[in-house]
């Protein structure tokens, strides 16, 4: 996406990426521990865009997760092992710390249930910039993002 906005900065891109982190400012976070090989792409994914947006989905910048944090607070089967990194729509995003899996929760707060998404490259590489960006959302005919990943031919 930055190589396109490079070579054509009149092209509309319906997303947005950050500067990336660098594992010293990730370390003084000191949210996650970044030992942890299962997190890995999600990590060097920081490294090269700490925020981001793609059409409906955002992903928070870890500067600011524990603002995001109250999706999964009152839930605390899930505060010790999960962490909201961004949404879709209305819906948090999560990444759970012990498989490395991000997961959608719908219907949230009341009769929310959780879709799973794969690990995180997967998601990055089949929802966010994949053909399955389409089946979260149900509008793809007016949907920029559709738009865009049609445009440049990631999708069909």
């Amino acid at each position: 996406m930055r190589k396109l906005q490079l070579e054509d900065p009149e092209m509309i891109v319906y997303g947005h990426l950050e500067r990336g982190l660098t594992l010293d400012e990730m370390r003084q976070l000191d949210i996650i521990d970044l030992t942890m090989p299962v997190l890995k792409p999600y990590f060097e994914f920081l490294q090269e865009s700490a925020e981001s947006f793609f059409g409906n989905i955002v992903l928070f910048n870890p500067k600011e997760f524990l603002f995001f944090q109250y999706y999964i607070q009152d839930l605390t089967e899930l505060a010790e092992s999960w962490i909201c990194i961004g949404k879709f729509i209305d819906s948090p995003l999560l990444l759970n710390l012990i498989t490395g899996k991000v997961y959608i929760f719908l219907g949230y707060p009341s009769d929310f249930y959780y879709k799973e998404l794969g690990g995180f490259e997967e998601f990055i590489l089949k929802y966010v910039f994949g053909e399955k960006y389409s089946v979260l959302i149900p509008w793809t005919e007016e949907d920029d993002w559709c738009y865009f990943l049609k445009n440049i031919l990631l999708v069909q």
